[in-house]
């Protein structure tokens, strides 16, 4: 009984050992989640969040943050860009009371917006090629011990490098977009004229009608006047 006690004893000073060490539980993905008033999970952006549209930021609805988290980062990739993941929107160091985001939402100075893959420092939609199909985008904040100090021209890379141990949590929302139809180029004529149209028939009475070949030889009788005989 005694030894059960003991054994009992370790456990707890243990466990307690254990969440002194890691005081901060990583909260389920489906406790932490984000949405959006203007879209479902899965659903097609509309044309005012692409660049040929107004190029309108997402509003984002984010819940259940974590309670010892000290701020928030917002990653947007297109998963299917031409050359791997391409970012389209980067921001970190927004409070932890940051419940929501509305649209074409202009951040406080403490905010910093990093440089997305188009090379500017803000929001900036889908620009998709004609022809290149559907693209999956990927919405993703993150939920961080502390703010970060980097400076704007951080990119993705380098931003999600920064979390290091500082990240308690995450979650995610994907939309899509289609690329408009590819336009078909007209197709130039067969080099050998197949189907060229053909050359109108020039006749006599054209200008620039050759003399003909095939004209009959002239039938009138050889002149009758003798040459004179030479003199003796």
């Amino acid at each position: 009984m005694h030894a059960l006690l003991c054994l009992l004893g370790l456990l707890l000073s243990g466990s307690s050992l254990w969440a002194q060490a890691f005081p901060y539980e990583v909260p389920d993905s489906i406790v932490f989640s984000l949405t959006s008033p203007a879209f479902k999970n899965g659903d097609p952006l509309t044309k005012q969040y692409t660049k040929e549209g107004g190029n309108v930021s997402l509003p984002l609805k984010i819940d259940h943050i974590p309670d010892h988290a000290r701020s928030l980062a917002v990653v947007m990739v297109d998963l299917d860009g031409p050359d791997g993941p391409f970012t389209h929107w980067l921001v970190w160091n927004l409070p932890r009371q940051t419940w929501t985001i509305p649209e074409n939402i202009r951040f406080p100075v403490r905010v910093v917006v990093g440089q997305n893959d188009f090379g500017n420092n803000r929001y900036d939609g889908p620009d998709l090629k004609p022809g290149s199909g559907v693209h999956h985008y990927e919405i993703r904040v993150y939920a961080l011990h502390q703010m970060l100090d980097l400076p704007p021209e951080t990119k993705r890379e380098q931003l999600l490098n920064a979390f290091n141990n500082l990240l308690m949590a995450q979650t995610a929302l994907t939309v899509t977009c289609a690329a408009p139809d590819a336009v078909e180029a007209p197709q130039p004529p067969p080099a050998d004229g197949t189907n060229a149209p053909a050359a109108p028939e020039k006749t006599a009475s054209s200008p620039d009608a050759p003399a003909s070949t095939n004209a009959p030889e002239s039938n009138a009788a050889p002149s009758s006047k003798e040459e004179p005989p030479p003199a003796p």
